[in-house]
């Protein structure tokens, strides 16, 4: 499991009007369901193969303790799968794996996360034997990724309405990494309440294990969100992702790609 790390913030424009340096806090209790879905295609040597990925809905509880955040997940539900299909197996099994899976989220003086630490849920079978299901590490990723790419981070420096930064972050989509660059406007501030609408690209990733010369990488997307800066993640989320990797192997080339939908309900 690679190491937590922090995303980077550049601000590109203040905007313009009375200039607020927003920051998190008081942190309170938040639960939420993330819901995911899309289309994905994988290309290897043995042929095609295109199906539509489920809609996973999964519920997770953020508990604020002094500078840290406690973050638990709940069993999530699946639709869209064919009842009994290997994707409906698989999915429900990663589920699973994540139910009552969590940690602490440390964050830094401006509430943003800095780092992550995980622990496996009780259906981890290895458990008491001392060890960590292979399953139960790759959905604990999953959810570390999933929190920390849909957190939002604010740049330190004072914005008004129009500024734009910019965050770089790392995505796992379709089993591979990538640097996800996300460039953020603000759009409203009411209160406590912040919108933002922001626009991404990608990146190779050095850390992913493949040299950037084997990659081609192509990513898009961009959505809404709005933030309650006394909660540790956005209140509403909807966003798109575009994207496609063609890996080269010593043998042939592996090509994925596929569209991904990502909204946050809040309860």
């Amino acid at each position: 499991m690679r190491p937590f790390a922090a995303a980077k913030v550049s601000l590109l424009s203040s905007g313009k009007g009375p200039a607020t340096a927003l920051r998190y806090g008081p942190l309170k209790e938040q639960q939420l369901n993330v819901v995911a879905g899309g289309e994905w295609k994988a290309t290897t040597s043995l042929g095609d193969t295109n199906s539509p990925l489920p809609n996973m809905s999964m519920p997770v509880k953020l508990m604020p303790m002094g500078g840290a955040v406690e973050y638990v997940f709940r069993m999530g539900k699946v639709t869209g799968a064919p009842a009994g299909s290997q994707m409906e197996s698989v999915t429900k099994l990663m589920l699973g794996a994540l139910d009552g899976s969590g940690g602490l989220i440390k964050t830094d003086a401006r509430g943003v996360f800095a780092q992550f630490l995980l622990h496996p849920g009780p259906n981890d079978r290895l458990l008491d034997a001392g060890a960590v299901e292979r399953r139960s590490v790759y959905a604990m990723e999953m959810g570390r990724g999933l929190l920390s790419l849909l957190s939002i981070p604010f740049p330190v420096e004072p914005i008004a309405v129009g500024a734009r930064w910019q965050v770089e972050r790392l995505a796992i989509r379709g089993g591979f990494s990538y640097l996800q660059v996300t460039t953020f406007t603000l759009v409203e501030v009411m209160g406590s309440k912040v919108k933002v609408s922001y626009r991404f690209g990608g990146k190779w990733d050095p850390g992913s294990g493949v040299r950037e010369a084997d990659m081609k990488l192509e990513v898009s997307g961009g959505g809404t969100a709005t933030v309650d800066l006394q909660k540790p993640l956005p209140v509403a989320l909807e966003d798109e992702a575009f994207v496609a990797a063609t890996v080269q192997r010593a043998d042939s080339p592996i090509t994925q790609s596929g569209v991904i939908r990502t909204r946050i309900e809040s309860e």
